[in-house]
């Protein structure tokens, strides 16, 4: 059973009770969010029931809302480095092609050798040698000066695959070259070096800049009157080298031609991005979004997943005669709304079709046909091409980059005018990838076409089964999750050489990424204590089943909840009702009634008036329409409010058995169709029937369908001792009912409502989840049906639990539970790279930024308070108001700037900057600001001078030490320093040692009292470390600052942790916890950081008291 014993390191003790197992019948269960996983181990007995909890705890992995996600934006923090190193990447090949045309100049003879030479070339005036060159012959070295000013710049390339299009800034572009090879013509200018030459010599800019252009109707808009694009720069290198050819026919031969004109304009294609892997022929990749294949797929598997659905009549699909009807108008490139169907099929009214949810009205057609068929591209012939053709074109667009090879093909080829091929190279195709590649498409395409199957029953057909890839091995420890999942990540290298990543491949979304990854290492850990679960059961946070998309749709419907709530919560304030979960949801269902008029809110069964009073009396109650002992669905989909007496009436029936033979069922049918399409539904004829066929309340409650949730139950499968078949994946729509109905809430909070500060609540998650088996279910829906039969007043008052001492078992396992941060230690190539003591294992790359994005330039340096002065430019538009316009530097331009928008409020700034700015020609300004030295991260020339500097704000560690005389002293790391070759040590006395190194969610063991508490790294500035329990969570400054919240930061300077008896311990997985320090209970140590708290709270009031006296 559970034991004390165990040993940390140096004589330490090991906190987490050991458990002596004689064999693996337990069942684990997990909690898997966004950024956390929520655990617990349940003995099983011999007839598969939970008798006690084994152990149980909670991993933190992140404390973003989602992990790999920017906490504000939620977009993947890899696309900020994959810009950042995508432009150094351009800046580094830049740097190459510059240094290898230089020297193929130099030793030409088109540039000097010396140096000192070459920098006096750089007085003359390029733009004059690139127009005179055309009618004089040039120098040698003038010849290579105006060569190499070419290369400087060398012109847009437009790469039609990422620069497709005719909108935004591509078109803008566009129109920018456009205007300029107009502007060329009317001045009669030969090449591009000539026209710029005579701009500037009328005093004009030479590079492209946005400004406000003609745009019609009198309006204007942002563009360019002209943009030099790779074309005209190659053009003007032709017409050049022709006519100096003849002035040095020995020096420009037809090879350094060559040799130089690739060195200028070769650029390299871009790498094509694999789809992935398809999941029934691993070998295929999956087919572009906007291949014909895919989106027949897509139309025939929404036609035949169709149903049409009326209170008056069982639902059907559509038959094989309207099923292609519809799909010949899709095919076609043309959408189909859902009263276009109801009007074609002579629906009776109030009818509704199953894809009638939130703001989708039509099926979409095939969005390819629908872009090429348009008049200016392919025009209507698109249609009548046949499939292989409509492929073999679709499969060039998307491989093709050269824009100018696509318009040949398409002319010589397939007979297209210039300017529809034209359109049709700089048509925008649908983005993406679908699931299957060719093979499986046209397979299960052809059984679609076949009849009017869904898509499970085609695949099924063609040889496939649609979602199980379980091959049954069972495997002692969980691999990389790519090696298991081939078929949903991209394609790897193989190289049994490389990483794992590398070999096998990843998912691309960076969240499921790495909740992946920590399964894998929490479920090993486990097995290497407690062997194999004979059952695992999983639920799927929505945060990470959802794409992109469906992630904000679920954000805005979340926030409209919230206002919703609000607005309840001023209605009961006004006529004195409580504010509860149960009387919020009685306001919702009421609302549905008629969304429109308060005062027609009818009893959907009786037809009655509901009026807000007689909503909150024993008159209304909640009713299940699908009686909640057979579905077990206790969502707000299968609930409505109706008159007490009228659900006594429909009792343990749906709506249509209790009451589809009265005669007014057609008033009972009418009122329905009122209410949202899921609840309509619940009152066709087969309503219960239709629940029955998709596998009753077991099916629902113990297999969530997701995609997500398929591949958790397909990797966490390979390890569970039942066998693949023992692992489900719930979708937890009966966890949160359960939690209250066992007063499990209360256990973290004085009032049983869930509570999300304590991050301990993930291990009651899984508590239930892991409760939730077959056995309870069917104990549920017996205790349901009783109350129904009895028509008792309200359903599963009393949910039976699973053991009889289940609440009290969590309650003391909740007590004992360490949760595990994962730290952010940042490993990094500098720390360490020294031999000396104290020095660790680098990595050989970051994980963090290393300085801000903003460089600085250095103007003049405050001694005396170590503070520098430091330019930067800074876009106009950021210019807020007069604190801004007073950092400018320029004092004529401040001063401008000053009188255009003095005294002007935020709107009529705004206008007024931008006028300036228009007028003045001017899009950035030089800004002064002052900041300390320490925090500057200075860049030096060869010379050793800094010439400009960066702020690194970003600190990697804090070091606590102890000098010679017994005090401890502290020094924080930034991350710049840490990763710089050679670093070491700042220590503060050359015979100091180091007690600990402290990074962010790194675990500190406190002693007070005679206990123990163990606190968590949140963060470190200066002199002080702040800390905070263990299981705290939410936005612990907000809870400090408030009041009414009794958490408080737990704060200390390296002394008050030397009082504190502070160590650094270590915390597993599990939670674990390894201290090198003395014995502590954790119970004992988790009150003593409550005390502690509660002394800092009664310290800050009385300071504040104080102050106010």
């Amino acid at each position: 059973m559970l034991s004390r014993e165990g040993r940390g390191r140096k004589g330490g003790f090991l906190d987490m009770p050991q458990i002596q197992q004689t064999k693996p019948d337990y069942r684990l269960a997990l909690d898997l969010g966004a950024n956390s996983i929520g655990w617990a181990l349940i003995a099983l007995d011999g007839d598969g029931r939970g008798t006690g909890f084994v152990d149980g705890g909670v991993r933190l992995f992140s404390t973003s809302e989602l992990a790999g996600r920017d906490p504000k934006t939620k977009t993947s923090l890899a696309v900020a480095r994959r810009l950042a190193r995508s432009a150094r990447r351009r800046r580094d090949r830049y740097l190459d092609r510059r240094g290898r045309l230089l020297a193929a100049l130099v030793d030409h003879g088109l540039l000097p050798e010396d140096t000192g030479t070459r920098k006096k070339l750089a007085d003359l005036d390029p733009y004059r040698l690139r127009a005179e060159g055309l009618d004089r012959p040039l120098h040698p070295h003038e010849l290579g000066r105006a060569i190499f000013h070419i290369n400087q710049r060398r012109g847009f390339k437009s790469n039609r695959k990422t620069d497709g299009g005719d909108d935004g800034q591509d078109g803008k572009i566009r129109a920018g070259t456009r205007r300029l090879r107009d502007a060329m013509a009317d001045t009669g200018a030969r090449t591009l070096g000539a026209y710029l030459h005579a701009r500037k010599a009328r005093g004009q800019w030479v590079r492209a800049r946005p400004q406000d252009l003609p745009a019609g109707d009198g309006k204007r808009d942002s563009g360019y009157d002209m943009y030099p694009d790779r074309s005209l720069y190659i053009d003007e290198f032709n017409a050049l080298w022709a006519a100096q050819a003849p002035h040095h026919p020995g020096l420009l031969s037809a090879a350094l031609k060559e040799t130089l004109f690739d060195l200028i304009f070769y650029q390299r294609p871009l790498r094509r991005v694999s789809g992935g892997r398809c999941p029934f022929h691993t070998e295929e990749e999956r087919l572009p979004r906007a291949h014909p294949l895919s989106q027949r797929l897509r139309i025939y598997q929404e036609l035949n997943a169709l149903r049409l659905q009326s209170p008056d009549a069982p639902e059907r699909a559509l038959s094989l005669e309207e099923r292609d009807i519809f799909a010949a108008k899709l095919l076609g490139g043309t959408k189909l709304t859902f009263d276009q169907i109801r009007k074609r099929l002579k629906l009776p009214p109030g009818s509704t079709l199953n894809f009638e949810r939130g703001d989708r009205d039509y099926l979409k057609p095939d969005e390819t046909a629908a872009r090429l068929k348009a008049a200016k591209a392919w025009g209507k012939g698109w249609t009548a091409l046949p499939l292989d053709d409509q492929i073999a074109i679709v499969e060039r667009l998307d491989r093709e980059q050269d824009e100018a090879a696509l318009i040949r093909w398409l002319t010589d080829t397939w007979g297209l005018e210039t300017a529809g091929a034209v359109t049709v190279a700089r048509t925008l195709l649908p983005a993406g990838h679908a699931g299957l590649g060719p093979t499986a498409a046209r397979r299960i395409l052809a059984e679609l076409e076949a009849g009017v199957h869904v898509y499970s029953t085609a695949a099924a057909q063609a040889g496939y089964h649609h979602s199980d890839f379980r091959t049954g091995e069972i495997r002692d420890a969980l691999p990389y999750y790519g090696e298991v999942l081939d078929r949903h990540v991209a394609f790897g290298s193989g190289d049994a050489d490389d990483p794992p990543e590398k070999r096998f491949g990843r998912i691309a979304n960076p969240t499921v990424h790495i909740a992946l990854g920590q399964v894998r290492r929490l479920v090993n850990r486990l097995i290497r204590r407690h062997g194999r679960p004979a059952e695992i059961i999983i639920e799927v946070a929505r945060e990470l089943k959802l794409n992109e998309k469906q992630r904000r749709d679920w954000e805005r419907k979340r926030r409209e909840g919230q206002a919703r709530n609000d607005r309840y919560r001023e209605t009961f304030a006004q006529h004195g009702i409580a504010d509860t979960g149960a009387n919020r949801m009685k306001m919702r269902l009421w609302e549905e009634l008629n969304p429109k008029d308060p005062l027609d809110r009818r009893c959907v069964f009786s037809g009655e008036v509901i009026g807000l009073s007689r909503l909150f009396s024993d008159a209304v109650e909640v009713e299940h329409l699908i009686p909640f002992s057979r579905s077990l669905d206790d969502s707000p989909a299968n609930k409505t409010v109706s008159l007490r007496t009228w659900n006594r009436r429909k009792g343990n029936m749906t709506p249509h058995v209790a009451f589809g033979e009265k005669e007014y069922w057609p008033d009972i049918a009418s009122r329905a169709r009122a209410l949202p399409p899921a609840k309509r539904a619940r009152f066709a004829p087969d309503a219960a029937e239709k629940f029955e066929e998709s596998g009753g309340f077991l099916a629902r409650h113990l297999n969530d369908t997701k995609y997500l949730s398929r591949i958790a139950r397909e990797y966490v499968g390979v390890v569970c001792g039942g066998g693949p078949d023992a692992v489900w994946v719930t979708p937890g729509s009966l966890v949160a009912m359960l939690r209250g109905k066992w007063g499990l809430n209360s256990l973290l909070s004085d009032h049983n409502l869930k509570t999300r500060v304590d991050h301990r609540h993930h291990l009651i998650d899984a508590a239930v989840i892991g409760a939730v088996d077959r056995s309870l279910l069917q104990r549920m829906s017996r205790a349901a049906a009783r109350a129904e039969t009895h028509q008792l007043d309200a359903l599963m008052e009393t949910v039976p639990t699973p053991w009889p001492t289940f609440r009290a078992d969590l309650d003391a396992l909740k007590d004992r539970v360490t949760v595990s941060h994962r730290p952010d230690h940042g490993l990094s190539k500098g720390a360490g790279r020294g031999s000396g003591k104290g020095s660790g294992k680098g990595t050989g790359a970051t994980t963090d930024k290393l300085h801000n994005d903003t460089a600085y330039g250095l103007a003049r340096y405050d001694a005396a308070g170590d503070r520098w002065t430091v330019v930067t430019r800074k876009a106009l538009d950021a210019f807020t108001g007069a604190g801004d316009v007073a950092a400018v530097r320029d004092p004529r331009l401040r001063a401008g700037l000053t009188a255009a928008t003095e005294g002007l409020d935020k709107k009529a700034f705004a206008a007024a900057r931008d006028a300036w700015g228009r007028a003045a020609g001017v899009r950035r300004l030089r800004v002064e600001e002052t900041l300390s030295g320490p925090s500057l991260v200075p860049v030096r020339d060869a010379d050793g001078r800094a010439y400009k500097a960066y702020k690194g704000d970003s600190n990697h560690c804090i070091d606590i030490w102890r000098l010679p005389d017994g005090r401890w002293d502290s020094r924080v790391v930034t991350t710049f320093a840490v990763n710089q070759p050679g670093y070491a040590d700042r220590r503060p006395h050359p015979a100091a040692k180091r007690m600990m190194r402290l990074h962010k969610d790194d675990m500190v063991a406190v002693d007070m009292d005679g206990g123990r508490a163990i606190l968590r790294v949140v963060k470190f500035s200066g002199k002080t470390v702040v800390l905070a329990p263990h299981h705290e969570g939410g936005a612990l400054k907000a809870r400090d600052a408030d009041r009414d919240d009794p958490f408080r930061y737990v704060s200390r300077t390296a002394g008050g942790l030397a009082k504190l008896g502070a160590r650094q311990v270590r915390v597993d997985e599990t939670g674990r916890v390894f201290d090198p320090g003395a014995f502590a209970p954790a119970r004992a140590g988790r009150k003593q950081a409550e005390k502690l708290a509660e002394g800092q709270a009664k310290e800050q009031a009385g300071k504040q008291a104080g102050q106010s006296g």
